[in-house]
């Protein structure tokens, strides 16, 4: 948000006037006030703590990409309920939330971890051609045509799903 400020005033500072520059001194007194405690869920589940969580799973997938729960999310192939267990599991722990439901709320927002994780990684270019390539094989398509399919394997290839309203 700072930086949004930064670049809207950027454009504004040359309307000041050089000459009119007066000094402003301020006499404020740093008051602590009381302690409250304040619901981790509420904070994690506010925007910049869900922005965060997708950072790290983010930078998580991009460390372990070789890993085979995440090759198969990225390929577009089956895996087993125990990978994504184990897989759920690593970040259920990153998340720093005690309860799944809770953790299943908050950052998922009701979509299955596969959905989610895909939304991060996206689909690989080969996985989306390979599974359109039937589709093009059976079809005679103009270029325009054509070029539609490829701005949705380019829409997979960024965002992993793509909702049939977006089509």
């Amino acid at each position: 948000m700072i930086e949004q400020v930064r670049r809207k005033l950027r454009s504004l500072i040359r309307l000041i006037e050089k000459d009119a520059k007066n000094v402003v001194y301020t006499s404020f007194v740093d008051v602590i006030a009381e302690h409250t405690e304040i619901d981790i869920a509420t904070i994690i589940g506010s925007g910049a703590g869900l922005a965060q969580y997708r950072k790290k799973v983010e930078a998580y997938i991009k460390c372990h990409e070789d890993q085979l729960t995440i090759q198969k999310l990225k390929r577009n192939k089956p895996i087993s309920q125990a990978d994504l267990e184990v897989f759920e599991n690593l970040l259920l722990e990153a998340s720093g939330v005690d309860s799944r439901e809770e953790y299943n709320k908050i950052f998922h927002n009701g979509k299955p971890l596969g959905v989610f994780v895909r939304e991060l990684v996206g689909l690989d270019r080969g996985a989306a051609k390979e599974e359109l390539s039937e589709y093009l094989d059976d079809n005679n398509f103009n270029p325009k045509q054509i070029e539609f399919i490829n701005l949705i394997i380019d829409y997979l290839t960024m965002n992993g799903i793509m909702k049939p309203a977006r089509l």
